[in-house]
């Protein structure tokens, strides 16, 4: 007779908007819940968050809001973590922010052994480090699951804490939402198409991408850069003149964001990530490796721990728009290694980043 499995997880998530935080607390959630575990969510219902999680299917709890930070509430809020903890008898709490994190150890503080509290950081600002977030992180956190190598380091020398504790895991990305194919739906069927997609933010490259197009353009005009995101602190207008200015306005396509990001991945044969910050987690470069694409990255936080350089892609000096433009211009010239590239991508999304393979490590180190 199987025995049934004690290990009850409950993840606290804070976060108000739909970033890459939020985006790994439900998805941690899922997988650990596709792979028969009990993993519930509780968190403000009016976040993106929540709302995501119970467009999945996921449980979300009631009668506790991880944002409330109201000193005269402190004791009620506490006692409806610690009521939902004993009513659904969970043994892991999962923290996904510093708020999050704060409420884990309170009922860790007053429930001992009975829990384990695991910090999950994919969280892409510096650390606060004072008096009570070292109790936090070192008395009162049984361990650590990041999203990259790169926040291990941060982490543990923030609070001095043995790199043993934690735990890295690139992924988790759900394969089924992607597709995978070598049919593009380019916008000039023979030219070689770069794309950036991500939100219209500084952070993200925008500028450094159309001045390294413009450097390759100069050597090979067979070539058509497209953007697609959000407006945020960039507009699309900006982008335009700076195109124009550079000259290369005719070979520049600048899109809204898509609703669908297999729509934007199909237009492009070769993904560019040529972020400056950010990029803990880094969906947008899984997404184009696990719809066979070769990308073309930056050296920031995560991306040289997902994409293999020389391997799935090519990895280029933050801020080097001569190095990019090499690399755009190698990819362009040798369709086989761009071939070559997107072939591995989509077995390392298969391997290491599948919803799949995610949760079936971060399940044994929860045993």
């Amino acid at each position: 007779m199987k025995q049934e499995n004690k290990t009850r997880i409950l993840n606290i998530v804070d976060n108000r908007w739909w970033s890459g935080t939020a985006y790994f607390a439900v998805y941690v959630t899922k997988a650990l819940k596709d792979v028969g575990l009990t993993s519930d969510i509780v968190g403000d219902h009016e976040t993106l968050a929540i709302k995501k999680a119970k467009e999945l299917g996921l449980k979300v709890l009631s009668g506790f809001n991880p944002r409330s930070n109201n000193p005269l509430k402190y004791y009620s809020d506490l006692s409806g973590l610690l009521n939902i903890i004993q009513e659904g008898r969970y043994t892991h709490l999962i923290s996904h922010g510093p708020p999050s994190h704060f409420w884990a150890s309170r009922a860790k503080k007053k429930l001992g052994d009975k829990i384990k509290v695991i910090r999950a950081l994919s969280d892409d600002m510096t650390p606060k480090v004072n008096i009570i977030s070292k109790g936090i992180y070192r008395k009162y956190t049984d361990y650590f699951i990041a999203s990259s190598e790169a926040l291990v380091s941060t982490f543990s020398t923030a609070f001095n804490i043995p790199r043993t504790e934690f735990r890295s895991l690139l992924g988790p990305l759900d394969l089924t939402e992607l597709k995978n194919s070598s049919k593009f739906d380019r916008i000039e069927n023979d030219q070689v198409v770069f794309g950036l997609i991500a939100r219209l933010s500084p952070v993200k490259g925008h500028s450094l991408f159309l001045k390294a197009a413009a450097l390759a353009l100069k050597k090979n005009k067979n070539l058509k850069f497209l953007i697609s995101g959000k407006e945020e602190q960039i507009k699309k207008n900006d982008l335009q003149e700076i195109a124009e200015n550079l000259g290369i306005s005719d070979s520049v396509e600048i899109f809204d964001n898509f609703d669908n990001v297999n729509d934007a991945i199909s237009k492009v044969d070769v993904g560019v990530i040529p972020s400056l910050f950010s990029e803990v987690i880094c969906r947008i470069g899984m997404e184009f490796m696990a719809s066979g694409k070769a990308v073309i990255a930056s050296d920031i936080n995560v991306l040289p721990e997902l994409v293999i350089n020389g391997e799935t892609g090519l990895i280029f000096n933050s801020e080097d728009e001569v190095m990019l433009s090499e690399a755009i211009l190698k990819l362009a010239e040798d369709e086989e290694l761009s071939k070559k590239y997107g072939i591995a991508g989509r077995k390392r999304a298969e391997d290491i980043f599948s919803i799949e393979k995610f949760a079936e490590r971060l399940a044994s180190i929860l045993e």
